[in-house]
């Protein structure tokens, strides 16, 4: 019996460092964590006039004052999901379909903010995208603030 548990735990060792590997490392879209834009991205949820189309968003920089008022301020700090990893652009990751539900939900324009790295644990998060979080804060009146973590303390342990 003794030898069957070796055996099998060699397996999965195997298994487990041919995964590692082998398996990709996916990029981030540009301009993320610590160069994501200063000015943030915003996210309108607008609503079809025509019946045969479908609702959608628009997405900008936000420079009308007007529009920059009305926003609700997101900020997401975190681990590879707030970075993007995987996907090509910021919208379409979790940051932006965040801000893409809270605008369709208000109604109203939502500026976000994205600030992850993959790998990095819940204390790494707030050593090092605290202090991104604590700038944005001092230049904008943030309303939400979503923390992601918790993948890499399982798998440090």
């Amino acid at each position: 019996a003794a030898g069957i548990v070796s055996f099998t735990g060699l397996l999965i060792a195997g298994q487990a460092l041919y995964v590692f590997l082998t398996t990709p490392r996916l990029a981030p879209p540009d301009k993320s964590g610590h160069d994501f834009e200063e000015e943030g991205i915003v996210v309108t949820f607008v609503e079809s006039q025509d019946d045969n189309s479908e609702d959608g968003k628009k997405e900008d920089a936000g420079s009308d004052e007007g529009e920059r008022k009305n926003c609700l301020n997101l900020v997401l700090i975190g681990d590879s999901p707030v970075e993007g990893i995987g996907n090509n652009t910021h919208p379409e990751a979790m940051g932006g379909r965040t801000a893409q539900a809270f605008s369709e939900l208000l109604r109203r324009p939502v500026r976000y903010w994205s600030f992850g790295k993959s790998g990095l644990t819940a204390e790494g998060i707030r050593l090092e995208m605290g202090p991104l979080l604590q700038r944005t804060i001092k230049k904008y009146d943030v309303d939400v603030v979503v923390v992601s973590c918790g993948v890499n303390n399982v798998l440090e342990g």
